[in-house]
């Protein structure tokens, strides 16, 4: 048996006493055991049989979370628990790394009892940290479904996306992709203007009512922050040390070990039900994503959670970027209307001062004026002859004497948020949207609805709460809001 320990050879002649010191006897690699020895020095006040001793039976005040995730990383691996078990006492000693992995090998189930240790005592954290992440997963699922202000905004992008593109294979649809919206910012009117900046305005002038869709981001933001992969894992992880801890009961009970299998069936019975609490939320969880994201066209199986929140984390915070630009690029216009009228003033004003200060050629002098009736009749006419002009006065020609000229003034341009030119592949100003729109142009593609024969779209946008039920389609679909698209214009 001894044949097998590790360098038996090489230690054989260094077994002998040296000047007094008895060397130790090593079975496992060097570096492994010193890590073993350094963690070990943690707990010096406990022997390797002590430790032992502790994890049969299950003592979790000296194997605490974190000496049992060390102890599990300790466990000896097939190669070495064959040297192990192999080892015979030869009255050398062993080194305290050896010690301590002899005493591991003599504990039945070790590596499961060392597990449902460290189930046990990370349990609680556990439970509360996966209820909080589902909690917040609820809560965007939750801000989507009853967001009807962005389900309203959704229908008027679908209305401009169909006039853009009236006439040619891609317009008059029913729906579009819901990360579509987030391809409006890069659609161009010019260097500053987008797509999203017009739709941003016409809410802001047209819909106000729908400008405050964006209130549930930062909900939004958590749950896009959430790794529901992982978050699946570990409810796994928590289901399967459940069954091995039941497991490690039945054992207990079967081999009349009656203390340490009332200890674990108290803690698992309440662990048990803490966590069926925590499935069944993870249960309403995912029926909610499922159905939101149906609501929104896209396909549950194929999309995950944090990427579909993502798509409207990222418009959210889009539209409110172009809000703010749009309110910017108003106080810019405003600030140069201002400086353009003061600027109109300052000359008008310069002009009345030129045209006071300028003499009003009169037909007649004030020293005339000042004469006489009597010896005005003695004055030339003006037509005849011209006065020779004095310090005093001047009599003007009657061919340059007319009526003071009142100032003219060329009308500014009317000051109007004028609507940005975002071409479609026709060519189309979004100036003629509006214009469209007004008038009731091609936007919507003409559907029998039953018998009312108006005309709707169908695309799923658009949930309300009912009685009994989290929620429902809006009646009529689009068509409904669709009137209201066109009489707001």
């Amino acid at each position: 048996g001894g044949g097998s320990r590790e360098g038996k050879s090489g230690e054989k002649g260094k077994g002998e006493k040296e000047k007094g010191v008895v060397q130790e006897v090593t079975l496992i690699d060097s570096k492994k055991a010193q890590n073993i020895m350094i963690f070990l020095k943690r707990l010096k006040q406990h022997t390797p049989k002590q430790l032992g001793q502790a994890v049969l039976n299950m003592d979790l005040k000296i194997v605490t979370e974190i000496v049992a995730e060390r102890f599990l990383e300790f466990l000896p691996k097939d190669n070495e628990l064959k040297i192990l078990q192999s080892y015979e006492d030869d009255g050398k000693p062993l080194r305290l790394a050896e010690q301590f992995l002899i005493e591991m090998t003599k504990i039945p189930r070790c590596r499961e009892r060392l597990e449902t240790i460290h189930f046990m005592q990370e349990f609680p954290e556990k439970r509360k940290g996966l209820d909080e992440e589902i909690t917040i997963a609820i809560d965007s699922f939750e801000v989507l479904r009853d967001n009807e202000e962005m389900a309203r905004v959704l229908e008027l992008i679908l209305t401009m996306g169909n006039y853009m593109n009236s006439g040619s294979f891609i317009g008059g649809v029913h729906g579009f992709r819901i990360g579509s919206i987030n391809k409006l910012e890069n659609t161009k009117a010019s260097s500053r203007m987008s797509l999203l900046h017009f739709l941003a305005r016409t809410i802001e002038t047209k819909f106000p009512e729908l400008k405050h869709f964006t209130v549930g981001l930062k909900t939004l933001e958590k749950g896009a922050k959430l790794s529901y992969q992982t978050l699946t894992e570990t409810l796994t992880r928590t289901r399967t040390s459940l069954s091995t801890l039941r497991r490690l009961i039945a054992t207990a009970e079967s081999e009349g070990d009656e203390s340490l299998a009332s200890v674990l069936k108290e803690f698992c019975e309440n662990a048990t039900r803490e966590f069926e609490e925590v499935e069944k939320k993870h249960e309403e969880m995912q029926g909610l994503y499922e159905g939101v994201a149906r609501l929104f066209g896209e396909d549950p199986g194929k999309t995950c959670p944090e990427e579909f929140l993502g798509v409207f984390v990222t418009f959210f915070r889009s539209f409110q970027n172009a809000t703010q630009d749009n309110a910017r690029e108003l106080e810019r216009t405003r600030l140069l209307e201002k400086r353009k009228k003061q600027q109109e003033d300052r000359d008008m004003q310069i002009r009345q001062q030129n045209q006071q200060q300028r003499p009003s050629p009169p037909l007649v002098s004030k020293q005339h004026q000042q004469q006489p009736p009597q010896q005005q009749r003695h004055l030339t006419p003006p037509s005849t002859s011209l006065p020779t002009p004095s310090s005093h006065a001047s009599i003007a020609p009657a061919s340059e004497t007319t009526p003071p000229s009142q100032p003219t003034f060329t009308p500014l341009p009317k000051f109007t948020l004028d609507l940005p030119e975002i071409f479609s592949s026709k060519d189309l100003a979004m100036d003629d949207l509006l214009e469209s729109l007004k008038r009731g142009g091609p936007l919507l593609r003409e559907e029998k609805n039953g018998n009312s024969g108006r005309r709707s779209f169908s695309p799923q946008f658009g949930m309300r709460k009912g009685s009994g039920e989290s929620g429902r389609k809006v009646s009529g679909g689009f068509g409904d809001f669709a009137g209201e698209i066109l009489a707001r214009f």
